[in-house]
């Protein structure tokens, strides 16, 4: 192969320095320095870094814009950059190698030792051409040499100060001489600890593993560590932490060991303890959270003294703050609806005074919700000379919807008796005002008296139809019976015909002959009522558009059951995805103070009770919307 010499930059633009290279032996050079496991560099022939290997960036977390030149000096140690200058300027002075211990800055922040060593590269007349650089990571032989210094120099002290059995090693790691501590511990001798004898003083399951690790760090003359159970000179094992260190000579090589045993065993007892002791207690706290947000309920104290206020998991979910982080009072008091502000003010400063604390009050949902909380509470002494005030919160939005919708239901009851009571009433005269007009009808009367009379008994007839289609609502039947279906849907269309024509809703009716199903009679009309009446509703309030209410009954098989199918379509402007999930709850409704929230949660509850189906399904786009809703009753349900 042809070898390819070009030019490469490899200096600043500014400051333009081309050498010759010979790209074949270029590239070998590049892949072996991205090889090595060292950080390397190189740099111009005044100093000026220009490339660096991957692994230097990957420990310093730079890059080459922030290296280029002399920005490696920023992650060097202030206290010991000078020192590194100075050096690396007299060794590019006098063109001859560097060689220098000193820390470098990792990515992650903290610094680690490096041996770092320069050469010089020359061409034949011995001018430097650039530099090459290798940063090496020696931090755990350098911790290793530090930790033995400072070993050797406090052994005499730590002798007789350590909490422990002190005992040596030759510098083969075979246990010889008198080791008064083990000896006392363990029961041995010394011929029977000997080399190695002290293993059999071991737990045999931690035997192998402590050898293990003790003949690698006698060969690599490392720091040894290991925790093993030691049989105690009355046959019981206590267990026990193990360092040791190698004791040198002047010329680097291991005279001895040196190495203690701790007693942890107690540690390690309490330990597991403290551990058992914390994962019961975060056992029981997720039950106790469990328990609040199962109940709607949650806890909290507030300190006078200093305004500082807790809030537990379940009050946090019930005030909709949130679930982590400190919460200051004004920080709580935004969750409260802005209308019982006043009243939630108060009320602290009356516990303040009394102690007692009770408090119903609104919050405000990020979902624009309102639910509704009573939170109650007692000052205490929890330790100490302050005082606080504990309490709890719970929620009472569906107790007070109850309370709410009880109260509607049992004036709509009023009413309906009311109602009935009326229409029962006007049969008497509406009947003996029909019976007079059949009488005048047979009289002499010229065409348009006629006429008028006609129309008379037209609206009569009418009349008589309102009232008998109020009392059947009223009538509930204690019996099951079969039941025309089509009968039920011209007697709601009969009781809703004025609102019907005042809404200006335009009516279609596709229903025929069906075949009968059985159930209870006011109850399924009271189904199809609430679906006109919530139809009609929603066309008054929606857009100004076609108004058209279907109505349509067809015979239908589901699940190998006969049945009919009822369908309640409107043209209104649609019910939206998140109101549609909880339509058929109790106590939800969207008609504010006009609606009671119990209607299609009742309508649900009869068509379930006949063994039928409630389907909905809903559009609210702009050129086209509307709610359809379809009711399938069985033949035979009950």
């Amino acid at each position: 192969m042809n070898q390819v010499t070009q030019p490469i930059d490899v200096a600043p633009v500014n400051d333009a320095l081309t050498v010759d290279v010979n790209m074949d032996d270029y590239r070998e050079f590049q892949s072996l320095a991205e090889s090595i496991p060292n950080l390397a560099w190189m740099a111009r022939k005044d100093g000026w870094i220009f490339w660096y290997n991957q692994r230097w960036y990957q420990y310093t977390g730079t890059t080459p814009e922030e290296m280029e030149g002399w920005g490696w000096q920023s992650v060097h140690d202030p206290a010991v950059l000078p020192n590194v200058m100075a050096r690396w300027q007299m060794s590019i002075e006098k063109a001859e190698s560097f060689e220098m211990k000193f820390p470098l800055k990792g990515a992650d922040g903290t610094f680690r030792m490096f041996l770092t060593r320069v050469l010089p590269v020359k061409d034949a007349s011995g001018e430097v051409l650039r530099w090459f650089g290798t940063n090496t990571d020696i931090s755990n032989e350098h911790a290793a040499v530090v930790a033995l210094l400072s070993s050797e120099q406090r052994f005499r002290t730590a002798t007789q100060t350590v909490d422990g059995l002190l005992w040596t090693n030759n510098a083969q790691g075979q246990m010889e001489g008198e080791q008064p501590g083990w000896s006392e511990f363990t029961g041995q001798t010394e011929n029977e600890y000997l080399g190695y004898g002290w293993v059999t003083a071991l737990h045999p399951d931690d035997a192998q593993a402590t050898i293990d690790e003790w003949e690698a760090a006698v060969k690599e003359h490392r720091l040894f560590r290991t925790e093993h159970r030691v049989r105690r000179r009355d046959g019981m094992y206590r267990l026990f932490s193990v360092r040791a260190l190698p004791v040198r000579n002047e010329d680097g090589t291991v005279r001895e060991w040196v190495g203690v045993h701790t007693d942890i065993t107690e540690d390690r007892e309490r330990q597991q303890t403290l551990r058992d002791t914390v994962t019961a207690l975060r056992q029981q706290q997720e039950l106790v959270d469990a328990a609040q947000r199962l109940n709607d309920a949650g806890f909290w104290r507030f300190q006078p003294s200093n305004s500082g206020l807790y809030l537990s998991p379940g009050s946090r979910h019930l005030l909709g703050l949130p679930l982590t982080g400190e919460i200051s009072m004004e920080e709580a008091r935004t969750a409260v609806h802005p209308d019982d502000l006043a009243r939630s003010g108060a009320a602290m400063q009356q516990a303040l005074r009394g102690g007692e604390y009770r408090l119903e009050f609104r919050v405000v949902l990020s979902s624009g919700e309102n639910r509704w909380l009573l939170s109650v509470a007692r000052m205490v002494e929890l330790g100490g000379e302050d005082r606080y005030l504990v309490g709890m919160h719970l929620d009472i939005t569906t107790q007070k919807r109850s309370a709410e919708a009880l109260m509607r239901t049992e004036k709509l009851a009023v009413a309906g008796r009311l109602a009935a009571t009326i229409a029962h009433e006007i049969n008497n005269p509406l009947e003996a005002v029909t019976n007079l007009l059949y009488l005048l009808q047979s009289t002499a009367l010229d065409r348009d008296q006629q006429a008028y009379c006609a129309l008379m008994a037209d609206e009569l007839r009418r009349v008589g139809e309102i009232t008998t289609h109020t009392l059947r609502f009223h009538r509930q039947t204690t019996r099951p019976a079969h039941i025309r279906v089509e009968d039920l849907l011209e007697s709601v269309l009969a009781l809703f015909g004025g609102r019907l024509r005042n809404a200006s809703v335009e009516v279609e009716c596709r229903f025929r002959k069906t075949r009968e199903v059985f159930g209870y009679d006011g109850e399924l009309r009271q189904v199809i009522a609430n679906l006109v009446g919530n139809a009609v509703d929603a066309m008054s309030g929606g857009p100004i558009r076609p108004r058209r209410l279907l109505l349509r009954a067809r015979e239908e098989t589901r699940g190998g059951r006969a049945g009919v199918v009822v369908t309640v379509a409107d043209t209104g402007p649609g019910i939206a995805t998140a109101t549609l999930q909880h339509i058929f709850d109790p106590f939800f409704t969207t008609k504010g103070e006009f609606g009671t929230g119990l209607g299609l949660w009742v309508t649900t509850e009869i068509v379930n009770k006949h063994g039928g189906t409630l389907q909905v399904r809903s559009y609210c786009g702009v050129e086209k919307s509307g709610t359809v809703f379809r009711v399938f009753l069985p033949q035979n349900g009950m």
